[in-house]
């Protein structure tokens, strides 16, 4: 790896501008109506077109002259579609609901509100509110429709959602083919699966399952993932298509946490590429009990009393010119987030070495035949100081500790709220020589808890009061699966979920007590990531759990001087100083094609942040090229003794723990990363693009670029020679 510094020529800017104003239209001059729409409202940047007896909606950027409409002009072409992909792509609103003998039924806004006559539209300031009346089906839908000066809003209205009949709405998907890209469109949809990832028009993978996600994951007081693979979460409620020259972010926001991403391509259901929001207007998900045979059997449960006290708002912002790609979407994004979001920017000079200590575990043991749990130490205080302290000599100027297991009782166990020392790894005294220490290295130390997963009853923890409940009013009990097998873990005993109605109260116990801790800071290993709701009593869906959530994070920042979380989702980001185990990665579905540091555009700048252990990877070399390409920092998980003490614990994934093995390791990458990204430290991420096959270029603010060469042979960029699985950076002239 070496740099390259370069002028930008005064000729290059001129020539970008000249571009620039050529490809700008007259505002407003020479706009066109489409046959068949009428206009519904204008302002300085958009126009909003309805064709009020197919409820169709468009959009004109008055920027452009460029047209968005809610549904394909040219459907009537499509000889692909049949029954109700056919319908649908005619359609502002489909419908999955249950009748009254819970049998799931389909409906589309063309068969079952169009043709029945059952639409009514009321124009409003800036918009129009369409109510959307399923005759058949006996239930009304209304969506409001706005622009704004720099986004598209539509909006579910929740509250007024009326089920005059027996049937009972389970999802409702939201404009599915806006924007849709047709056979003779290039492009791409985009989706937030981890990291980020692209789905190109016309892929030809119409043999592949639809892209499906939750946002925020799956709600597992609900469902429970079997499969032990790397799927990855959605993070931020995104998503977004690129089209020809011109692009939209969509962003959800309001009851996000209720909302599914679905994306396809053409050839599947029809010729187009499609990506859009669903709403999961109730909870639903089946249970197994016992029948009078004392047989189980597996019943399909739906929730009687879905929430609705926020809106589901889809708000779709347009770009052009050198922002019309996932780069310009994610600038975007930042862009909201710092406005509206709480984002702030970051403030460091060095780029942080992140460590993951494991203090200790509980192990089964026997005596005389009699099976009990001791705690195993696998690092001391003093043993955390002299890790640190072999870093320290070696140059590493800047380093975070995450401490886990320091609490009694070991790892995976009560809810921490008392906040006891485990013995076997020191005393309080040894803890605060530990966190001065560290201070004084200009480290930060951050013990790390869990809240949400309660590993055993006690501590203030009751099943019955505290514990989240399923559809049938019990502890929704959690399992690990066996890898390969999917069948539960008998050796690993299930655990609970803190009913959201206990997330501030435990809070407020645990900082209580954290005054007794010589440390300021805390890390959160669930909280801020991990999101489900509470189905018994008068219940707390998915959206309430979030937004207590976010009250109980306000709550402990307000409490302590910084927080650590992990892989946060958007609406715990601004209550993050670090966020670590963040996805470098999608989880690569056969219809995807590419993936992106979209979660890192994002951050980058702002809140510092690390992927997965580098010690625990498959191919640690690779994974360095990973970090360097999406501005990740390096993370180890480490342990003082031996790995071979976590046979037979929760912790045997943590197969290469052990700090020997890889000290030198992390004093090496830190240095390199550390010397060659300084020009990234503080910097947004502007940019990111494919230049060939494996060689990827991320520009910073300023002008700072990376280019990541993956192969295995050197390849020529810009005239430079980039050597096999290496990096170069470009820096501007004068730093």
């Amino acid at each position: 790896m070496y740099y390259i510094k370069y002028r930008r020529r005064a000729i290059t800017f001129i020539v970008a501008l000249i571009v620039l104003i050529l490809q700008m239209p007259a505002a407003n001059a020479g706009t066109e109506i489409p046959e068949g729409f009428s206009k519904a409202a204008e302002n300085n940047t958009f126009i909003l077109l309805l064709k009020e007896e197919e409820g169709e909606m468009a959009v004109t950027d008055k920027r452009t002259g460029l047209t968005w409409f809610s549904n394909p002009q040219d459907r009537k072409d499509d000889k692909i579609s049949r029954g109700i992909p056919k319908m649908a792509l005619s359609s502002q609103l489909t419908v999955e609901y249950v009748n009254a003998e819970n049998v799931k039924k389909f409906s589309t806004s063309k068969a079952s509100v169009i043709n029945k006559k059952g639409l009514a539209a009321e124009f409003i300031d800036n918009g129009v509110v369409i109510k959307y009346d399923f005759v058949k089906e006996e239930f009304s839908i209304p969506i409001k429709i706005t622009i704004e000066n720099d986004k598209l809003k539509v909006e579910i209205l929740l509250d007024s959602i009326n089920e005059y009949g027996e049937n009972r709405i389970l999802t409702i998907n939201l404009l599915p083919y806006f924007g849709a890209g047709g056979l003779g469109d290039t492009g791409y949809n985009f989706v937030p699966d981890g990291c980020g990832a692209l789905i190109y028009f016309n892929n030809g993978k119409h043999h592949t399952e639809t892209y499906f996600q939750r946002v925020y994951g799956l709600n597992k007081t609900i469902f429970q993932d079997k499969m032990v693979t790397n799927r990855e979460n959605i993070h931020l409620p995104v998503f977004g298509v690129k089209k020809n020259s011109s692009a939209f972010l969509a962003v959800i926001s309001g009851s996000q946490a209720k909302s599914i991403i679905k994306a396809s391509v053409s050839g599947k259901t029809s010729s187009y590429n499609n990506v859009h929001s669903c709403l999961e207007f109730r909870e639903s998900g089946s249970v197994e009990i016992m029948d009078k045979s004392f047989d189980p059997r597996n019943v399909y449960l739906v929730e009687d009393n879905p929430e609705t006290g926020k809106n589901y708002v889809v708000s779709y912002y347009f770009l052009n010119n050198d922002q019309a790609d996932y780069s310009g979407m994610a600038n975007a994004y930042r862009n909201i987030l710092k406005r509206e979001g709480g984002l702030k920017p970051a403030s460091f000079e060095n780029i942080p070495l992140y460590i993951d200590i494991y203090g200790s575990i509980m192990k089964k043991k026997s005596f005389l035949g009699i099976p009990y749990q001791s705690v195993i130490p696998l690092t001391t205080f003093d043993q955390c100081k002299e890790i640190m302290n072999a870093l320290k000599r070696s140059g590493v100027d800047k380093a975070v500790v995450r401490f886990n297991g320091w609490v009694k009782d070991g790892y995976y166990e009560k809810i921490p709220t008392s906040l006891s020392i485990e013995r076997k790894l020191g005393s309080m005294k040894d803890m605060k020589k530990l966190s001065a220490w560290l201070e004084q290295s200009d480290y930060e130390f951050f013990p790390a808890v869990d809240l949400l997963n309660v590993y055993r009853t006690g501590g203030g923890f009751s099943k019955f009061l505290d514990a989240a409940k399923n559809f049938t009013g019990l502890p929704a009990l959690q399992h690990e699966y066996l890898l390969n097998t999917y069948i539960e873990n008998e050796d690993i005993n299930p655990w609970y979920l803190l009913s959201p109605r206990k997330f501030l109260d435990k809070a407020k116990k645990l900082l209580k007590n954290y005054d007794k801790i010589p440390a300021e800071n805390i890390a959160l290993s669930s909280l801020g990531t991990m999101l489900y709701s509470d189905l018994g009593g008068k219940g707390i869906g998915s959206v309430g759990s979030m937004y207590r959530q976010v009250e109980c994070l306000e709550y402990i920042k307000d409490k302590t001087s910084n927080i650590m979380l992990q892989a946060a989702n958007d609406y715990a980001m601004a209550s993050a100083s670090h966020i670590v185990h963040i996805p470098v990665r999608s989880s690569r579905y056969d219809i995807e094609d590419e993936e992106v540091p979209f979660y890192q555009m994002v951050l980058h700048g702002f809140i510092p942040y690390a992927a997965s252990p580098l010690n625990l990877q498959e191919d640690p070399e690779l994974f360095k090229l990973k970090l360097i390409e999406t501005g990740c920092s390096p993370l180890y998980a480490w342990i003082y003794s031996e790995s071979s003490k976590l046979k037979e614990t929760r912790l045997q994934n943590l197969y290469s723990g052990n700090y020997r093995t890889w000290l030198e390791d992390a004093i090496n990458i830190y240095a390199k990363m550390n010397n060659s990204l300084s020009c990234t430290v503080n910097k947004e991420m502007m940019h990111h693009s494919k230049k060939q096959e494996g060689v990827y270029v991320t520009e910073y603010e300023g002008g700072c670029r990376v280019v990541v060469n993956y192969n295995d042979t050197n390849v020529i960029y810009e005239g430079n020679t980039i050597n096999a699985r290496d990096y170069l950076v470009f820096r501007e002239e004068g730093e």
